[in-house]
């Protein structure tokens, strides 16, 4: 059976796919703990352990957002998650600017 191009599936296979967060973080994680003398099967594994973890946490989502109990629950809560989670990152990227000012040598 053949889906449509416009499918749920089709398009958060091209929403993750093209989601530019995911590849500067795996980026950033390869190029501070994947140093080219480790051999190349590791270098392999890590990706496939990526790859399981990553389809695991999206399957997972997917049963239980397709759940309309979980749905009206995350409706409900998404302000204040937001509000959690944006707070979260401006304390980290904060913490980054003054850490980055106090160790600065010029």
């Amino acid at each position: 059976m053949r889906t449509p191009a416009r499918s749920p599936r089709r398009l958060g296979l091209f929403t993750n796919l093209t989601n530019p967060k995911a590849v500067i973080f795996y980026g950033g994680i390869f190029a501070a703990f994947l140093t080219p003398d480790l051999p190349t099967w590791v270098r392999l594994a890590a990706i496939g352990v990526i790859v399981i973890n990553s389809t695991g946490w999206h399957v997972a989502m997917a049963c239980l957002f397709s759940t309309g109990r979980a749905r009206q629950v995350y409706d409900r809560l998404k302000p204040w998650i937001d509000r959690l989670a944006g707070s979260a990152l401006a304390f980290l990227g904060l913490r980054l600017v003054l850490h980055g000012a106090m160790t600065r040598t010029d």
